[in-house]
């Protein structure tokens, strides 16, 4: 069964006079603004846009998309309802019981601006949906206008029932990073060499080595965090099975035995994680063509 008709039947065997349809965000057309990279600084906000795959029936007077922001390292789908008050939850306004704005055209239209504070705190989040909306006939206490989005709060209660009753249909529509906003200082210039020297300089030889060829690399003087903190992955074209990466691993250099002749590019990059921020190095890359001793 597809995922719309599962929505429809879950919705009039479980709860038919509260739930009576279903929301799709279409994350393709999603946009994400007021940060950079994914990383916002405390308390800033989020703005997302979007477009909706929507539909309803029998429904009742007013309709609620409701969001919640959620730790990365936390499964929503399993926490209880105790834990779930404990989280910020938005609503969108989707409907509300005004037939003058129910019949203006301009609120037909698909796509959807939210706006939500990013957390006081620095680490990883997500911003969780679920697919089924709350529909009332009473509205939330501090309903905002239709099409705008509001914090939840003398009626969470509402609404967190209403969000957690369908788990299977919770949904992550974009994950972010809250900490302080980089700067050059914070940016990691990656550096490779082969034997010590710039790769462009170094006598790469191919075929069977007695003595490997050393490829190091490392992060610029200019980096202050935490080096304990920074994680390196590589890989070699053509040589590497499909061309994958190694997994991060704090390991700066590979020593090469056999180097075929012909073309090659070692790719390079770094990644800094310390629990609350993400930076992640351009990609250095070295190409060289390697002769076979005589």
């Amino acid at each position: 069964l597809s995922s719309s008709i599962l929505l429809i039947i879950a919705s009039l065997i479980f709860c038919p006079e509260t739930f009576a349809g279903g929301v799709n965000i279409q994350t393709e057309t999603l946009t994400v603004s007021g940060g950079t990279k994914g990383l916002f600084e405390p308390s800033a906000t989020i703005s997302l846009s979007f477009e909706v795959s929507d539909y309803e029936y029998g429904s009742n007077d007013y309709k609620y998309l409701l969001f919640a922001v959620v730790p990365a390292n936390i499964s929503v789908e399993h926490m209880g309802k105790a834990e779930l008050h404990k989280l910020p939850i938005y609503a969108l306004v989707m409907r509300r019981h005004l037939s003058n704005e129910q019949d203006d055209p301009s609120n037909y239209n698909t796509r959807f601006v939210v706006e939500i504070p990013a957390p006081s705190n620095p680490g990883h989040y997500e911003i969780v949906y679920n697919r089924l909306p709350y529909f009332a006939e009473a509205p939330l206490v501090g309903s905002a206008s239709l099409r705008q989005t509001f914090k939840v709060g003398a009626d969470k209660d509402r609404a967190v029932a209403a969000f957690r009753r369908f788990p299977d249909f919770f949904r992550t529509l974009t994950a972010f990073s809250v900490g302080p906003p980089e700067t050059s200082a914070d940016s990691l210039s990656l550096f490779l060499r082969a034997n010590g020297e710039l790769p462009t300089l170094a006598d790469i030889q191919g075929g069977l080595q007695a003595k490997p060829l050393k490829f190091t690399w490392y992060v610029g003087e200019e980096f202050k965090g935490d080096r304990g903190k920074i994680r390196y992955r590589y890989r070699m074209w053509p040589e590497d099975d499909e061309n994958r990466f190694t997994e991060w691993s704090t390991t700066n250099e590979w020593n090469v035995f056999f180097l075929p002749k012909g073309n090659h590019r070692l790719e390079v990059e770094a990644r800094y994680d310390n629990g609350q921020r993400i930076i992640n190095s351009r990609r250095a890359s070295s190409v060289s063509l390697s002769h076979p001793r005589s």
